[in-house]
């Protein structure tokens, strides 16, 4: 089996179009990515094995089908020759690679969506599943499985290959890429590893977790505890891992057990001279790994202010020998084949300083883009640069190819390097009427001391009448809401609202909603500070509310009140959508997008079911939009993990199920999306932009396009910039109505001016003929 990518494919083809166009010029990231896919097939076609699923450490020949030639054979590895970790013969840091490239591959997914990427990180999965199982010694993680004996292992493995297992796992566990069967397998892994060190890390074998044999490791590389700095947090993270997939409180007692000794020996390391002076830059790699799934998930703040100062230590320590170790690559053969390990006695002599020189450049820059990358400094982005355009990737006998590619997506996908087509930006044009306040309304001012925030409005059928309610301070108190009679030219004062809507708050949103006799109602939705939904409603259009009534409880609590409420079943029903905590999720803020349905005109709700859920992400705040045709329904979300782009899942039989949700292009990145039909049979979206290459990111914003273009991943037509937000951020929860005249109404809060006045809630208004022609004459 030789895997290759589609991307490959085209990249290829573009590459002979390149060179038919020798006048081309291309930008210094336009050639490393270049170079970069030649590395994602070499790794792919000459390191890696389809028999064992595994990535090898070196290559001594070059010829195709022969790469791999040099790889122990099944009577070597029944002596244990040349040793019994198997030092030197290519199979000896196996995990180490799949720990860095599992990752690798989460990374690329989320810059390029690209769904054959689950396909990559499964063959990789099956690799560290082989090494954890084969030997039937449970938590042992063996270094590699030779093609030529794939029931057969060295019995000897280290700290630091389960310490790469652990994190590449724990990562895989928590990403898009991965299913509830591979879950269920990641969690019986990391049970075992930490079952095995529950039983072996004791004082009497002096902390060792034993060989797969069961004897004692004599050289000090499985000593769990007890051990230096920069290995102290690798015990409490393999039981923090297994806590946080299984949930078992077991595990979570012995990442306590161990916690707080292990963050105050890793803060410490730069202090102990004689140990950091010595430590190779792959266990900084390591100990950062083991910091990074630390600080996640920790909720003590002295302990978590003690790993990020051992994060930044680390990144400085890294970031202290890449020069050095850049020059060393530049004054290297890099296209040196390994010499034959049993004939050299392993990986030794001058080949192992090119073999190293490689691998440490892409091991320094990966270990500091593991934490805060967004202040990768800039003279280590010119030596990643440098250090990633010197290799020629179709002559590359070195693992270190490994870490170069995880470096490369890793700067990619935190937007250290930005390419032509990247997701992440769009190429569709934007149109500004930010500055023509002849079509803006003051609604609720702000002042110093009042924030106006988060309005929803809702459109009467007499095609004139708009109400709009907001709430007092960021996810305040509700009770303001005020009407236009005008289709928002004009509002009024203040309405008159029950006192109790004051004790509930947080986005309040209104709908006008029918019951199953055809009877409808406004319908406010809000949250009390338990994250229960309560509703005040209308009968009279308005003119008299409930107080605050419960609507919904889940489990544990929502975040918002329902985002996003259609009528499915032909009107039968209600189908609503919100955002909720997953469970044991490492990230505070992780979500999913819950629905529930209502069949009593919204009143109350049930039948709550996940309808979308990408872990290690954060999505939240849907909206529901139905196909033209009507036999579909689409949910836009926002992403606010700032990891990737906006994400959408469709539904084809009235929100049963749902497909796999994927991203969206950057155009249609933001938050807190509202979608209306223009009478052209257009859509409009408005939204805070937050694509993470625009010209009008945190600003107000609407995306004109066809409901096509979100099926077919396309960018759509263009972009309006509607409101200039001052804060910087802060702004777009908004309404949108399109009257019968085609106005459109699109309403946020916003800070409005440039002084120390806080948030105003503001509308615009504006024709699409209009605004078409403000797109033809930019486009002249």
């Amino acid at each position: 089996m030789r895997i290759l990518s589609l991307y490959f494919i085209v990249f290829l083809a573009c590459s002979f179009t390149f060179a038919a166009e020798p006048s081309k010029e291309f930008s210094k990231e336009e050639k490393i990515a270049g170079k970069m896919e030649i590395g994602w097939k070499t790794a792919w076609t000459k390191f890696y094995s389809p028999k064992t699923h595994l990535f090898y450490d070196f290559i001594e020949d070059y010829r195709p089908g022969h790469e791999l030639d040099h790889l122990p054979t099944k009577e070597e590895l029944n002596r244990q020759y040349p040793n019994e970790c198997g030092y030197g013969t290519a199979m000896e840091d196996c995990m180490i690679s799949a720990g860095v490239l599992l990752p690798m591959v989460i990374d690329r997914y989320i810059v390029s969506a690209d769904e054959s990427m689950k396909k990559y990180a499964y063959e990789i999965f099956k690799g560290i599943e082989s090494c954890a199982t084969v030997h039937g010694s449970p938590g042992f993680i063996a270094r590699g499985i030779s093609p030529f004996a794939p029931n057969q292992v060295y019995v000897n493995t280290s700290r630091d290959q389960t310490t790469h297992v652990v994190y590449g796992l724990w990562e895989y566990y928590f990403s898009p890429l991965s299913n509830e069967a591979v879950k269920k397998r990641i969690e019986k892994i990391l049970s075992d590893i930490a079952d095995r060190m529950e039983k072996n890390v004791v004082p009497e074998n002096d902390y060792d977790f034993l060989c797969a044999d069961g004897s004692r490791c004599r050289r000090g590389i499985c000593k769990m505890y007890k051990v230096k700095g920069h290995e102290a947090a690798r015990l409490p993270m393999f039981y923090a891992a297994a806590w946080n997939t299984t949930g078992k409180q077991k595990y979570y007692d012995l990442w306590r057990k161990y916690i707080e000794e292990a963050a105050d020996l890793s803060v410490n390391l730069e202090k102990n001279t004689d140990v950091n002076r010595w430590v190779p830059s792959y266990a900084l790699l390591q100990m950062q790994t083991s910091l990074v799934l630390l600080h996640r998930l920790e909720r003590d703040p002295a302990l978590k202010d003690k790993l990020k100062k051992s994060m930044i230590m680390v990144n400085r320590l890294a970031a202290a020998r890449m020069k050095g170790t850049v020059h060393r690559m530049k004054n290297r053969d890099l296209t040196e084949i390994a010499p034959d390990w049993r004939k050299a006695g392993g990986l030794n002599g001058e080949y192992r300083k090119t073999w190293y020189a490689i691998r440490e450049a892409g091991e320094l820059a990966l270990t500091q883009l593991m934490y805060n990358p967004a202040q990768f400094p800039k003279d280590q982005i010119d030596l990643l640069s440098e250090a990633l355009l010197l290799p020629d990737y179709e002559k590359i006998s070195t693992c270190g190819l490994y870490d170069l590619l995880g470096a490369w997506w890793k700067a990619r996908r935190y937007l250290i390097y930005n390419l032509p087509g990247d997701r992440r930006g769009f190429s569709i044009p934007t149109v500004d009427i930010s500055g023509e306040k002849n079509r803006q309304t003051i609604i609720a001012e702000g002042t110093d001391q009042i924030y106006q925030g988060h309005p929803t409005t809702v459109l009467l059928p007499n095609g004139k009448t708009i109400f709009v309610v907001w709430s007092i301070n960021h996810a305040g108190y509700c009770g303001s809401l005020k009407r236009s009679d005008d289709g928002g030219l004009t509002w009024s004062g203040l309405l008159k609202t029950p006192e109790s809507w004051k004790n509930v708050k947080n986005c309040p949103a209104i709908y006008r909603l029918p019951d199953p006799n055809g009877k409808y109602r406004l319908v406010i939705y809000a949250t009390d500070k338990s994250g229960k939904i309560f509703c005040m409603y209308s009968n009279d259009e308005g003119k008299s509310w409930s107080d605050p009534v419960l609507s919904f409880a889940h489990p544990r609590w929502v975040h918002m009140p329902w985002c996003s409420v259609i009528p499915i079943d032909q009107g039968k029903r209600l189908l609503a959508g919100t955002v909720a905590p997953r469970p044991r999720d490492p990230d505070r803020i992780s979500d999913q997008i819950i629905a529930c349905t209502s069949t009593d005109g919204g009143l109350t709700w049930n039948d709550m079911k996940v309808i979308c859920d990408v872990p290690g992400f954060y999505a939240s705040e849907p909206c529901f939009i139905r196909s033209p045709n009507g036999k579909e329904i689409a949910c836009l979300t926002r992403e606010s993990s700032r990891r990737g782009n906006s994400w959408i899942t469709f539904s084809r039989d009235e929100g049963k199920s749902w497909s796999d949700p994927r991203q969206v292009r950057g155009s249609l990145t933001g938050d807190r999306h509202v979608a209306r039909y223009l009478p052209d049979g257009r859509l409009i979206i408005v939204f805070r932009d937050m694509a993470h290459i625009t010209p009008t990111k945190t600003h107000f914003i609407a995306w004109i396009g066809k409901y096509d273009d979100l099926v077919q991943d396309r960018e759509g037509e263009y972009r309006i910039k509607l409101l200039h937000s001052y804060a910087g951020w802060d702004c777009g929860y908004p309404g949108l109505e399109i009257l019968p005249d085609g106005t459109v109404v699109a309403t946020t809060y916003i800070k409005y001016w440039d002084d120390s006045r806080k948030q105003s809630v503001v509308c615009t208004r504006f024709k699409m003929d209009e605004m078409d022609k403000k797109l033809q004459a930019k486009k002249n």
